[in-house]
Order: structure tokens, then C-alpha cells, then sequence
């Protein structure tokens, strides 16, 4: 190899920008077919412009060690950064067969490409269009943005609008709903399209900064995070910005956008009324804010606050540089150096990036966990397990995919420190603890959202419809006897007045026919009739008068009276009528609101217990006992944690929730360890097994002062279980429901 000539040349057409770091010069090359950027240190960058196809390895290599002495070149080294160079395609050659090699090359990228995307479905990635042109069209569309001026009124409005939210913390939490019904399959739709069209915005400012700036931009697809359709914009070529806040500029880009649809939605949000307007103000803020902190600006994942923060330190590929660290720091215990001592486990410079490294991979694994548990949970909800079921392997096995080469590196390079027998057992050991991790009982729990009620109480019940002109204060106590509801009913009263005017016609006439019936044949014939419309008339007038009475309504027993049945307000369709009441019956604000027979206006709690209720499907019930201990969470009055028992488990009748659970839906999972099954009573199915009421009794009251309709969230003891078990019953369910 030193006597021949190297056929390969660096390949003139590469763009290089030379840039200083920490003191030391450092290449960035780009390569303008495939787009991709490179960097070289300084001696990299020397032996990459020595190959021109001419030249020997000897040549070369003494050149090398003349430039950048006192380096020394071996022919291993030499070797491997060939190999490197033509892999990356930034050599050409006059040899034979070279475009074989390289087509070969392609495809297998291609496929490794594609695969890795099938991999991860929940962010998949589609080519797309070169925006540069239209962006260079469109400049004076979209330059104002990026001025100064822009910066400077936009970054007033951030700033106002925190301020006022800070000073506003209280009402404005009282006035937000609960985030989970932004979820509901009702409304999913329109997260999804907030969602989108704030991640098209997003990147549309990632594309403007990195053009305003003088990089260029030459790809814009379409991206599927996690199933919403949005935008992913290619600004690698930012790097080649020489200053660090231009590089920043372009990363924060996307997250300074979010900021500023964040504040416009929240004022939005603040003046609108309830409707279509302030729910999607709503979802805007949510989407920018959330997940502006835990996707976009958070360092620990590769997005904008990562790509910030590698400029901020000046640290390029931080991620796999760090990944390095830390997987060396975990195998340098385990491996010797060639005088066969071990190596210290702490070197210098390393420990801080194997400290973000190990930060970012429990991150990213507690977040992926959170995101596979919510498609769990929602492919429960929505009855489509096998397809949930089915991404969750998907996703499971993209990882394993992607872990196996890396892992197989790392055991490697502890297995160079063991001996052949300890080489053996190590993997034998490993085995052994993931196994007993599998069998080991966890202790678990079912959890559901319940609703809290007083108990003992009795409830009291319209008898006989009409509107509400009075009624008792919700919290009043009462004696037995004392009124509750006052109702008239108009069509009642007329009825009872019409009733009234024909009896006494018809007892007029019976008292003419009666003195008539001596002298008269015909009124001796009428007589036994008119008795019986007199008499039928009579009936009927005691039995509306009886209705009329019950329309006020009694308690039968002494206590405090809560209010009954709650009906949520919610926007109402264009063009439907108004709800005969919502809310509360007892609510000051619902008079002359109509009330059905059966609606329960309140109830009449004899005792200061309270009993926590919730609905709960068979296969979570069987793993339930009675007196089995229950820890409630209070969502409301700053949530407070009481503890309590199973006092009663029953059957439903109906496949609909109770009056006091509000038809809120349940799900169930586990507590230090796996989930068991659950369901949500909200979505039954016609046909399927009845599900049952669980109450559970408080052990003592709330401090806070309660409501009827005041949420918990109950964990039950359900004893313990491995995940062997776990799994063997899910797959048991699914398997089931095919």
C-alpha cells in the first residue's frame, strides 16, 4: 500500500466553513447532493485534503506528520478513515466498480432509513418540497417576523401577559376546566387540529429565521407525530452559521412562536364567552405551553432546547456524546487496562456528559412510557385494544431494534474484562434478574374517578312535574316534614279549575235531577249517570289535587340537604333549544326551571359520613374485597388524601353511571406495578356484563368543606401481582375481545 498510488481524491465540490471553537479551528463540511454536514478537527480536515488520488500512503502520511506534528499515522488509522470518507461519499475514485459499491450503499441507507421509520410510529416522517424558492419569493411576506421591532413587541406581550397571569393565578385556576376533557372523543378532533396547525407554524418560523439569517432550507414534509399530521423542516444547514446566537436564533425559532400564540389564545381565552372560541383558545394554550416544556424546550430530548443548549456550550452531537460517557463510565469498571489493572471509573470531562446522559435516557424512557400508557388507555376507551396493543409492540420493538448494536458494544467491552468463564455467567445472571423481575409480586391497585357523597342519606325525588318557583339553600338543615322544592305546574292548575267548574255543573244538575225524579221520567233516567260523572269527576279532582300537593316537595327525614342530580353545561348546537335546567335544581339560578318526575332534587344526609362512589367493571371488581383499603384523593379544596374501606360493591342494573358520578368514566391501573383491566362505563357497549357500584366509605371527613358533587380519584388495595401475570391477563382480554 505504500508503493501504490490511494485512488481516491477528496471530492472538490464540497462546501467548507471553517469556524473557531474553544481556541481550536474545526471544518464544517456540506455536501450538496445529499445535504448533510459533517465536522472535522483540525487534523481530520488536513488528511482528507491530502487525498487526491495520487499520492501514497508513505506521501501521505509523512505530509500528515509534518503538518500536524508530533501526530503519527498508522495504516490501521489510515484504513479506517478511508473507509469512513467513502462511506459518507466524500471521496470519489477513478477504480472500477466504485459505482456499484455506492448504489449498493444508497439502497441499504434507504431501507435502513425506511425501516427505522416504521419503527417509531409515533413520529413518522414523509419526503417532502424544497421551500427555499418559495420562501425567497415570499420574503416580504414573512421578514417582518424576524426584525427587531418584531422581537422587541412580542417579547412586551410574553412578558405581559406572564405578569398578569402570575397576579391572576387563582381566578384564572378556578376559571380553567379539567385538561382531561380537552381529550374527550368529542373533542379530539379539534386538539388534533390545534396541534397541527400550531406545529405548521412552528416550523414555518424554523424555515424564515434559518433564510432570514442566510442558511439555506431545502426540505419541508409532512410529519405524523404520534398520528396528528404536522410539519418537519430540515435546518441542518444552520450549522454553518459562525455565530452561535444565529444558530440558537434558528432552534428557538419554533419555541418563540408558541410563546406568542400561547399569550394571544390566553387573552383570547379571558375575554371570550364559553363556546367554540374559547375552546380552541384553550387548546392553543395548552398545546403551546405544555408541550413547548416537556417536548420543545426541554434539553433532554432532541428538539429546539436541545440543538440550543448544544450551541449554548458549543458541544456538537451532545446526545451521542454523551451516550458515549455514559456507557463508558458504566463499562470502565468492569474493564483493564493493557497492564491488567482496572481503569478509575471518574476521568475528567466526562462526568458531566454522562450525567446528561443518563438524565436524557431516563427522560426519554419515562416519556415514552407515558405516551404508550396513554395510547393504552385510550384504546381501551375506545374499544380498539388490538390496534393499541399493536403500536405498543411496534414501538417496543423499534427500541430493541435500536438498543441491540449499542448493547452489543457495551457487553463487548465488559467481556474484554471478565475471563471466558465469567464472560458466560454474566449474561446468565442478567437473565436470571429479569426473570425474578417478571415473577416478583408487585403490589397493585385499580384506580377511578368517583364521586363523593354524604352518608346515610335519603333521597328525595320529584313526585310530580312542574317548574321550581322556590327551593331550599343547598347546606340548610330541615326537619321532617319541612319543604324542600316548591313547583307549580300551570297545565296541572288549569286541569284542577276545569275539573272543579264541570263537577259543580255536574252536581248542580244531579241536585235538579233529584228533585225532578218524582214528576219527571226523563230526569229519573238521567239520575244513576250523572251520579256516575259526579262521582268519576270527584275522583279525578282528588287525584290532581293530590298531584298539586306533591309538588311540594317534603323531607321524610331531619338533616342537611345536598343537592340531587347535576347536569353539566355545555355548548349548545346552533339552532337547538335551551335545556329544561342544568346544573343544580336547588341553584338559586334554575328557578322556573322544569323538573320530570324521578329527577332527584337533593338529598337529606342524616349523618357527617361520606362515601366515596364508583363505577367499576367486573374484571376489576373480582380483584376487590370488601374492607379492602382505599386512599381517595379530593380534587377539589386543594386536594386533600383521606383514607377509607370498601363498604359495599353491587350490580348495576343499567349500563349508565349513577346520578352522582355524572356519568364521569373510569379506568384503572396499577400502583408499583402493572395495570389490570378497566373500562369506562360512558362507552358500553349494548350486550356487555352489567358494570358495578363500589362505595366506599370515608374513615373521617375532608377538612375541606364538600360538595355532592365533589370528584375523587380512589386507589384500592388489590393485593399483589407479578407481571407475568399482568401480561398473560391482557393478552387473555385481548384475545377475548377479537
Amino acid at each position: 500500500m505504500s508503493d501504490l498510488a490511494i485512488p481516491l481524491a477528496h471530492r472538490p465540490d464540497i462546501e467548507v466553513t471553517t469556524r473557531l471553537r474553544r481556541g481550536q479551528r474545526v471544518h464544517l463540511l456540506r455536501d450538496p447532493l445529499s445535504l448533510k454536514h459533517f465536522e472535522y478537527s483540525e487534523p481530520e480536515f488536513c488528511l482528507w485534503r491530502l487525498l487526491d488520488g495520487r499520492r501514497t500512503f508513505a506521501a501521505i502520511r509523512d505530509e500528515f506528520e509534518r503538518r500536524q506534528a508530533p501526530l503519527r499515522l498508522t495504516r490501521s488509522q489510515f484504513e479506517q478513515f478511508l473507509a469512513g470518507q467513502h462511506a459518507w461519499g466524500l471521496v470519489v475514485s477513478n477504480g472500477s466498480g466504485q459505482a456499484a459499491v455506492l448504489s449498493q450503499r444508497r439502497a441499504e441507507a434507504v431501507s435502513k432509513s425506511r425501516w427505522g421509520m416504521w419503527l417509531n410510529p409515533l413520529a413518522i416522517r414523509f419526503g417532502g418540497i424544497d421551500p427555499q424558492p418559495l420562501l425567497d419569493t415570499t420574503r416580504l411576506l414573512w421578514g417582518w417576523f424576524c426584525s427587531l421591532p418584531m422581537l422587541c413587541a412580542t417579547a412586551l406581550l410574553v412578558v405581559l401577559t406572564a405578569l398578569f397571569a402570575a397576579a391572576r393565578a387563582t381566578e384564572i385556576s378556578a376559571r380553567l376546566p379539567d385538561l382531561a376533557a380537552l381529550a374527550r372523543p368529542e373533542q379530539l378532533w379539534l386538539l388534533v387540529l390545534t396541534v397541527g396547525g400550531v406545529k405548521v407554524l412552528h416550523e414555518l418560523a424554523h424555515a424564515c429565521v434559518c433564510r432570514r439569517l442566510g442558511a439555506e432550507c431545502h426540505e419541508l414534509g409532512l410529519l405524523l407525530l404520534m398520528g396528528v399530521p404536522c410539519l418537519y423542516c430540515d435546518v441542518s444547514d444552520a450549522w454553518r452559521l459562525t455565530r452561535r446566537r444565529d444558530r440558537m436564533a434558528v432552534s428557538l425559532a419554533g419555541i418563540w412562536v408558541e410563546l406568542i400564540l400561547a399569550s394571544v389564545a390566553f387573552w383570547v381565552w379571558w375575554r371570550a364567552t364559553p363556546g367554540l372560541v374559547s375552546l380552541v383558545a384553550l387548546n392553543t394554550m395548552v398545546v403551546c405551553s405544555v408541550g413547548t416544556l416537556v417536548f420543545n424546550l426541554n434539553p433532554l430530548l432532541k428538539y429546539d432546547g436541545y440543538y440550543a443548549l448544544s450551541d449554548l456550550l458549543d458541544v456538537p452531537n451532545l446526545a451521542e456524546k454523551s451516550q458515549a460517557a455514559l456507557w463508558g463510565q458504566l463499562s470502565t469498571p468492569f474493564s483493564v487496562d493493557p497492564l491488567g489493572t482496572r481503569r478509575s471509573p471518574f476521568t475528567r470531562g466526562t462526568v458531566g456528559l454522562a450525567a446528561f446522559g443518563l438524565a436524557s435516557l431516563v427522560y426519554r424512557t419515562l416519556l415514552t412510557g407515558v405516551i404508550l400508557f396513554t395510547v393504552y388507555k385510550l384504546s381501551r376507551e375506545w374499544r380498539a385494544e388490538v390496534l393499541g396493543w399493536a403500536v405498543i409492540a411496534l414501538v417496543g420493538f423499534g427500541l430493541v431494534a435500536r438498543s441491540v448494536p449499542g448493547a452489543r458494544r457495551w457487553s463487548q467491552q465488559i467481556a474484554a474484562g471478565f475471563a471466558p468463564w465469567q464472560t458466560f455467567v454474566w449474561p446468565v445472571l442478567l437473565l436470571l434478574i429479569a426473570t425474578g423481575l417478571l415473577l416478583v409480586p408487585w403490589p397493585y391497585s385499580v384506580v377511578s374517578v368517583a364521586a363523593l357523597e354524604p352518608a346515610p342519606a335519603e333521597r328525595v325525588y320529584v313526585t310530580a312535574p312542574g317548574r321550581v318557583i322556590w327551593a331550599v339553600d343547598e347546606g340548610a338543615m330541615v326537619a321532617a316534614g319541612d319543604e324542600l322544592v316548591r313547583l307549580e305546574n300551570r297545565e296541572l292548575e288549569w286541569e284542577i279549575a276545569q275539573l272543579r267548574g264541570e263537577l259543580a255543573v255536574a252536581e248542580k244538575t244531579l241536585e235538579t235531577l233529584q228533585r225532578r225524579q218524582g214528576d219527571d221520567p226523563v230526569a229519573a233516567r238521567d239520575l244513576p249517570a250523572t251520579r256516575a260523572r259526579v262521582v268519576d269527576l270527584g275522583t279525578q279532582l282528588a287525584q290532581r289535587e293530590a298531584d298539586a300537593r306533591r309538588l311540594n316537595v317534603r323531607s321524610a327525614t331531619a338533616g342537611r340537604v345536598w343537592a340531587g342530580e347535576y347536569r353539566p353545561v355545555e355548548p349548545l348546537p346552533e339552532g337547538s333549544e335551551l335545556p329544561d335546567w342544568s346544573e343544580s335544581p336547588l341553584a338559586p339560578q334554575r328557578r322556573g326551571a322544569w323538573l320530570e318526575t324521578g329527577t332527584v332534587v337533593g338529598w337529606v344526609a342524616t349523618g357527617s359520613a361520606w362515601d366515596a362512589v364508583a363505577t367499576l367493571p367486573q374484571a376489576d371488581v373480582e380483584l376487590i374485597a370488601d374492607g379492602a383499603t382505599v386512599r381517595i384523593l379530593v380534587e377539589t379544596g386543594g386536594g386533600e388524601i383521606v383514607t377509607g374501606r370498601v363498604d359495599s360493591i353491587a350490580r348495576m342494573t343499567r349500563l349508565e353511571p349513577p346520578a352522582s358520578t355524572s356519568g364521569v368514566a373510569t379506568t384503572a391501573e396499577m400502583s408499583g406495578g402493572p395495570a389490570p383491566n378497566a373500562a369506562t362505563q360512558s362507552n358500553s357497549l349494548a350486550g356487555a356484563p352489567a358494570p358495578y357500584e363500589v362505595r366506599v366509605r370515608l374513615d373521617h371527613p375532608p377538612r375541606t368543606p364538600l360538595a355532592l358533587r365533589s370528584q375523587a380519584r380512589i386507589r384500592i388495595d388489590a393485593g399483589e401481582a407479578s407481571w407475568a401475570w399482568w401480561a398473560w391477563r391482557e393478552l387473555q382480554r385481548v384475545l377475548g375481545s377479537l
